[in-house]
């Protein structure tokens, strides 16, 4: 059986969850060689993708736009402040805009226009506070290219240009331009791509280099050493031990979140984990992901080239079977393995939605290779990745399955596997419950344990069976890392897609 801990009796949410977590009390466990149950854990029907979509609702109002918004805002300086405690008090050390917090941010409160109409110019003064810092201040105005982090006199705190910070600010002021109609967003986000396409695009390979100095040069790696294409390595289904946790390991920050620490070493790391010249699956998802959007507002024939270009390469390199993404590599995309972990479950389930969603804007919105992909991606994640013992998605394994390398629970791999769950269930319902199955599971893990009754918000990590908060989240609920996008955006899309699921089942 898998056990679950009832909500706080005082978060509105705890009436209907105790109702599921009553009906998931008799829901079978994933087996070892299964990646889902095959018994309904409650019935998908109309009133229930109604109910669920209020509640997915009220956490998005709740936990995340209520909590960033307005108090996020420097309405005396630039952009967003970063750094709040655990009761969302706004930390002192506050004067640091790394240009992925202020991107997510100017796209959350965009996107948040949609969601609420009635509070709409609220939210589109806000994400056009966010673009006009990214305009103003993290925009290199003598070589171009957004700064990593900037302080709020716009001086550079970290010179270093990335193309997945980049992407993010191209994303973020593409989204806003199709909210607010404000052509200077839009002017921003060509110039963001104009200057990746000048400096970052790999020409002879494909892709983009990832690192780049002040003045648009790669960034040498030390030694200029390269490791050595290795031969692929199929994870297997088979029941993976918790590995001890590793004392080199770091604790917080883009090593730790956004694709793990790389073969290179510690100091051989670019700004989001990856050795520097290497290329990662991490920064081409979202390469992929913020030109998507540019695309969207901006037909270009040279951004649906890129955009095309990086979807390719997504299915042919960074996909693999039977259903998980190569971290990093060469820059010819030969692979690069790290010594240990390597299975990122939040990346596959993310990367699963992130390609349909390319895909329609392609205008191939049911294409088979993409949906095979995408389902693998996610069968994957279910039978090397999924706490059978308290539901949830683990953050990282071994690729042979032998070991869970990252076993507590990441806000943003539980918010991405919700939404990659539905979707899931969404297309192949018909054949399967399995995904209604553990999307059902997951929410009740997510409102039980990942969000903070007490203080309200995310914890950015529980502990596996989501009994406490780790000791950096229950100290802390936001730094450059952690932000609103991840669960906002899974919340967004999961109640759209109920409440299309109910209109039309």
């Amino acid at each position: 059986m898998i056990p679950f801990s009832p909500l706080n009796p005082m978060h509105p949410l705890a009436k209907p969850t105790l109702a599921l977590a009553t009906l998931l009390a008799v829901a079978p466990v994933f087996a070892a060689d299964s990646p889902a149950p095959t018994t309904p854990t409650m019935k998908a029907d109309v009133a229930t993708y109604a109910r669920l979509a209020g509640e997915v609702e009220s956490v998005l109002k709740k936990d995340v736009l209520e909590k960033f918004f307005p108090a996020a805002e420097d309405k005396e300086g630039a952009g967003f402040f970063e750094n709040f405690s655990a009761n969302w008090t706004r930390s002192r050390n506050n004067a640091t805009r790394s240009v992925v917090y202020q991107s997510r941010l100017t796209w959350l409160a965009a996107q948040a226009a949609l969601f609420d109409p009635a509070r709409a110019a609220t939210f589109k003064a806000l994400s056009s506070h966010g673009v006009a810092e990214l305009a103003n201040l993290q925009w290199d105005k003598a070589n171009g290219g957004f700064f990593w982090a900037v302080n709020v006199g716009g001086n550079p705190t970290n010179q270093q240009k990335h193309a997945y910070g980049n992407a993010f600010a191209v994303y973020a002021s593409a989204v806003n331009y199709s909210v607010t109609g404000d052509a200077a967003a839009l002017d921003l986000a060509k110039k963001g791509f104009a200057w990746l396409e000048a400096h970052a695009h790999d020409t002879k390979n494909g892709g983009y280099i990832e690192a780049m100095n002040a003045d648009g040069t790669p960034m040498a790696p030390p030694g200029a050493a390269r490791g050595p294409a290795a031969p692929p390595a199929p994870a297997t289904a088979a029941a993976a031990p918790i590995a001890p946790a590793n004392p080199a390991a770091p604790a917080a920050g883009p090593g730790a979140r956004r694709g793990g620490r790389g073969p290179g070493g510690a100091n051989a790391n670019d700004a989001i984990g990856t050795p520097v010249g290497q290329k990662s699956m991490n920064s081409h998802i979202h390469i992929l992901e913020g030109l998507t959007a540019l695309l969207e507002v901006w037909p270009d024939r040279l951004v649906k080239e890129r955009v095309q270009e990086v979807y390719d390469l997504s299915l042919a390199k960074i996909y693999s079977e039977p259903g998980y993404l190569n971290m990093f590599f060469n820059a010819d995309w030969s692979v690069v393995r790290p010594a240990r972990g390597g299975d990122s479950y939040g990346h596959n389930i993310e990367a699963a939605y992130l390609l349909t969603d390319t895909a329609k804007v392609l205008g191939r919105p049911d294409d088979a290779k993409v949906w095979a992909a995408a389902r693998q991606l996610v069968d994957h994640a279910l039978a090397n990745g999924w706490d059978q013992a308290n539901a949830g998605f683990y953050e990282e394994g071994n690729l042979d399955g032998s070991a869970i390398t990252k076993a507590n629970k990441c806000w943003w791999v539980e918010a991405e596997g919700l939404y990659a769950l539905l979707l899931l269930h969404s297309h192949f319902g018909k054949e399967t419950t399995k995904y209604w199955d553990a999307f059902v599971q997951q929410w009740n893990f997510i409102t039980a344990h990942q969000l903070d009754q007490v203080n309200g918000g995310w914890y950015s990590y529980v502990t596996p069976d989501g009994s406490a908060p780790t000791a950096q989240a229950a100290n802390s609920k936001t730094d450059q890392w952690t932000e609103g996008y991840h669960q906002g955006r899974a919340l967004l899309n999961t109640a759209a897609l109920l409440k299309k699921l109910a209109a039309t089942k």
